[in-house]
């Protein structure tokens, strides 16, 4: 099966409604020590498609154009003003696989579009919903967009 390329797969730990990245695997699939996130998903205004496991469980799918570490420390800091609570795993004290992808020619719209596709497929092969997703848009998907989820969806489970 044909590799996604722009995708980095780190490994963090949240401790007190606070995230650390502290390893990140390498294309040759070595563990790196790390202490940040890198560039590109610390660019804003790049779409991105964040997928996060507990264990073997898909338990949220996001995207963001912001950078990653903003994008998440407001998931994980948010107290409900304005109506949003944050990331339902957010009270979590665990370590957790953290997948990026990040799109250089695809919009918003089309990145939600490959993110539904992607939540489509988790419920549709394990009878579940990601366990923390709370909210999704749809957006009608083209064919390339069904393949690109399909391919990461692959990737990650």
């Amino acid at each position: 099966m044909k590799k996604f390329k722009n995708y980095y797969h780190y490994h963090i730990q949240i401790k007190n409604q606070e995230i650390f990245p502290f390893e990140k695997e390498s294309d040759i699939a070595e563990i790196i020590k790390v202490n940040n996130f890198g560039k590109p998903v610390t660019k804003n205004k790049l779409p991105k498609i964040y997928i996060i496991k507990n264990r073997s469980d898909i338990i949220y799918v996001g995207i963001t154009s912001q950078s990653i570490a903003a994008r998440l420390r407001h998931g994980l800091k948010a107290k409900g003003k304005g109506g949003y609570h944050g990331y339902k795993f957010k009270d979590l004290d665990t370590k957790l696989d953290l997948f990026i992808f990040w799109f250089v020619k695809e919009n918003v719209d089309r990145t939600e579009a490959i993110e539904a596709e992607i939540v489509y497929l988790i419920r549709n092969r394990t009878g579940n919903w990601p366990k923390n997703q709370t909210e999704i848009h749809f957006y009608k998907a083209t064919k390339r967009e069904k393949r690109i989820a399909h391919l990461i969806y692959e990737m990650v489970k």
